[in-house]
């Protein structure tokens, strides 16, 4: 699991933009990425967490057959995209656009990668100091 199959599947509610079933998105995702139904659950709840995506759960109500009283038959969740998961497929540059968990991995790598130019950068201009303080005595 990684982060394709996080911006597979915001991706995929991102264009719905309809509630889903888990059902509906294993069916969507099965021939693109082939993941099984209980990593979608785990990515859901990652989107969920990251507030990507709303679950709002679903009761399926029908009258008992003797008493006619509505009565509960089962629960569903149901996923729809938030506005901050719009926010965050649409906001980011041409070639990450529809791929954000990627872009941000990305980003972390850039951002690790500049702490140690930084870190270089200060090593060579103290060297360069020290080496032009040494020039600068007077030899005897």
């Amino acid at each position: 699991m990684g982060v394709d199959w996080l911006d597979a599947v915001l991706l995929y509610l991102y264009n719905n933009r309809k509630y889903c079933y888990i059902q509906e998105i294993h069916k969507a995702m099965e021939p693109i990425l082939a993941i099984p139904i209980i990593e979608i659950l785990v990515i859901i709840n990652k989107l969920a967490k990251d507030g990507y995506i709303t679950i709002e759960e679903h009761i399926i109500r029908s009258p008992d057959p003797v008493t006619q009283e509505m009565k509960e038959v089962s629960r569903r969740d149901g996923y729809f995209i938030s506005f901050e998961g719009i926010l965050f497929v649409e906001n980011k540059s041409l070639i990450w656009q529809h791929r954000p968990y990627k872009w941000k991995q990305i980003k972390g790598i850039i951002k690790t990668i500049w702490e140690i130019v930084k870190i270089i950068i200060v090593v060579l201009n103290s060297v360069a100091i020290l080496w032009l303080m040494y020039m600068a005595i007077p030899n005897k």
